[in-house]
């Protein structure tokens, strides 16, 4: 019987290897752009399962914050000072998977019963990107 264990124990020991193995190829990849070297990662204010792509300003007196019985609603802002779209939606394209968002395409993603969409605009002159996260319908 202790036999049987071991080799029980001894496989799930080899899976958790594995699986920590392939985290920290996703992880390296993910973050080989644009955060190498970050002590931390630094996460939206409201948002605490989305992190603040480096260099990007997160703007919190601009966040708007919903708790509702079908689920949260929250529109996080960041100044995207000398990043492009194209940065930030590289970005989030490859760092959300690490959450466990599900790609739909360059700008929106899925997560269990959520969305979360980025969109982006010129404020006074300031470039920003907003992160929606809503309940899905």
């Amino acid at each position: 019987m202790t036999g049987t264990f071991s080799g029980f124990k001894a496989l799930r020991l080899f899976m958790a290897a594995c699986v920590l193995c392939s985290g920290l190829f996703v992880s390296f990849s993910a973050f080989s752009q644009n955060s190498i070297g970050s002590p931390e990662t630094v996460f939206f204010s409201q948002l605490e399962d989305v992190p603040l792509m480096p260099g990007l300003t997160e703007l919190a007196d601009q966040t708007v914050f919903f708790d509702k019985p079908e689920g949260r609603i929250i529109e996080s802002v960041a100044l995207m000072g000398d990043a492009s779209r194209r940065d930030v939606e590289v970005y989030y394209g490859g760092i959300l998977a690490q959450f466990g968002w599900g790609r739909i395409d360059d700008t929106r993603f899925f997560r269990e019963k959520e969305y979360l969409e980025l969109s982006f605009e010129n404020r006074d002159g300031d470039d920003v990107v907003k992160i929606m996260v809503r309940p899905s319908l």
